[in-house]
């Protein structure tokens, strides 16, 4: 996923967020918070959230990375764009090693995707994990001399957050469940569109 498609799926939940929500607002004045007017806007409002709630952290793994020079480094740094933040810069002397997940695939995949989890522990402590949109990434870091290990077993993101921590988000550890959630909550919302329709 680009950086541009992620924010524009976010941008569209979001304005989608609060157009059902104003109608919802607008709707409840003439009927009631939970009047059969506002069934529609109800509904709508109950995707939008869950678009949010599981978009975003979700988009928040897939990043533009690369290795670049800049000029307020002594030397070649890792430049890391993601949706939800602005460009992070880190030098490649600050890398301790690096580890690539070739095999982690989250529950909703039926195998691992092109563009591995990438890992990378600097030296001061913690880990920076993120899936990048170039799969020719890892290698560039390979070119400069840094240590990369490669871990290619197949690892959902629960096994990956025990083996390496930090590289899995809460997201994709509760991801298993998430469709059971859809299903859930989609079928409460078409009952009560049922009984609103057919019971007042």
């Amino acid at each position: 996923m680009s950086i541009a498609a992620g924010r524009a799926f976010l941008a569209i939940a979001g304005v989608l967020l609060v157009a059902a929500a104003s109608w919802w607002v607008l709707a409840g004045e003439a009927s009631g918070v939970l009047g059969p007017g506002t069934v529609v806007p109800a509904a709508l409002c109950c995707v939008a959230v869950m678009a949010l709630c599981v978009g975003a952290p979700l988009c928040a793994r897939f990043v533009e990375a690369e290795v670049a020079d800049d000029r307020s480094a002594p030397g070649p740094v890792v430049v890391i764009r993601s949706v939800l933040r602005g460009r992070r810069i880190l030098p490649l002397a600050d890398i301790e090693t690096v580890v690539v997940l070739a095999g982690f695939s989250l529950p909703a995949r039926a195998a691992a995707g092109s563009a591995p989890r990438v890992v990378i522990r600097p030296r001061g402590g913690g880990s920076i994990a993120f899936t990048p949109r170039d799969v020719g990434f890892v290698g560039g870091l390979r070119a400069h001399g840094l240590p990369v290990i490669v871990d290619d077993a197949p690892l959902t993101p629960a096994q990956a957050a025990r083996r390496y921590p930090g590289s899995a988000s809460a997201v994709e550890l509760v991801a298993g469940v998430l469709p059971w959630a859809a299903i859930a909550i989609g079928s409460a919302v078409i009952l009560w569109v049922v009984v609103e329709a057919f019971g007042g």
